[in-house]
């Protein structure tokens, strides 16, 4: 079965998140931007390796927690999909470990938290 996932993991909540220090500036929105644009292929490849047996849309939306060092210490599911076993299935791919790239030097918190909706499309290739 083919899978779409939504045009884009919408990472948008680092930005109220994680603050850049004062010092970095406008500098401190580019590197938002260089992270977000690291982390978008390496979920979306993830997900992509999700598979479903379901004929219907599947939505969630999935809830990470990131320390400093881009190590990922836990992950929810924050609007589940209606099916416990695709939810789990789809969890399974964040698991607490699991290595990202490390927050921009500007960024002050040691821990952050991003949420991002993934959409399943069974009727559409990817």
């Amino acid at each position: 079965m083919k899978l779409k996932l939504a045009a884009a993991c919408v990472l948008a909540t680092i930005a109220f998140q994680a603050k850049a220090h004062p010092s970095c500036g406008e500098g401190g929105r580019n590197a938002f931007r260089e992270y977000r644009d690291k982390l978008q292929p390496m979920i979306s490849a993830r997900v992509r390796s999700v598979r479903s047996d379901a004929s219907i849309e599947r939505i969630n939306i999935v809830s990470l927690s990131i320390r400093k060092d881009g190590v990922v210490t836990s992950s929810e599911i924050a609007k589940s999909s209606g099916s416990p076993q695709f939810d789990a299935k789809l969890l399974s791919m964040f698991p607490a470990g699991l290595q990202l790239p490390p927050l921009p030097a500007c960024y002050r918190p040691n821990l952050i938290t991003l949420m991002f909706p993934i959409r399943f499309r069974p009727d559409r290739p990817f």
